[in-house]
């Protein structure tokens, strides 16, 4: 019986510790993604377009996501959690071009250390001055590859 009693307490000691040693989240992996993907394409042949912007800013900063050095078909822009809504300017030369976007944002509380993060879905277009726009896909995931096809 003593056996017993000591078998039981040692098993319970033996879980306690390994509860207690669980690892706590890794929030990098655990966090909603909060960007989406702009593919460029030539309007007449459409096949993927390579460009090269002065620049592309997002309205209320004044950082710079993409300058001249940027050669690109795919353009990747991060959502702005403060906002359902976001701005991008593309200056070419003398024009620019405007893509205004809004989305539904979602707030989640992940786990105790990770705090809260924000779900993104819905992408819309709301407003644009290149020739087409169209969202292929609305999701915000990391499984999507484009989100956005311009022609232009």
């Amino acid at each position: 019986m003593k056996k017993m009693k000591w078998l039981v307490v040692w098993m319970f000691l033996c879980s306690a510790v390994m509860s207690s040693c669980k690892d706590d989240p890794d929030c990098s992996l655990e966090q909603p993604y909060d960007e989406f993907v702009i593919g460029f394409y030539d309007e007449r042949s459409l096949e993927l377009d390579t460009l090269r912007f002065d620049f592309v800013s997002a309205e209320g900063s004044d950082t710079i996501l993409y300058n001249s050095e940027d050669t690109l078909s795919y353009f990747s822009f991060k959502l702005n959690p403060a906002a359902d809504s976001v701005t991008y300017y593309f200056l070419t030369g003398v024009s620019v071009d405007t893509l205004q976007l809004t989305y539904d944002r979602d707030l989640e509380w992940l786990s105790e250390r990770c705090g809260p993060f924000f779900n993104y879905a819905k992408l819309k277009v709301a407003f644009h001055t290149f020739d087409s726009v169209s969202v292929e896909q609305s999701a915000i995931d990391i499984t999507v590859d484009e989100n956005i096809k311009i022609y232009n």
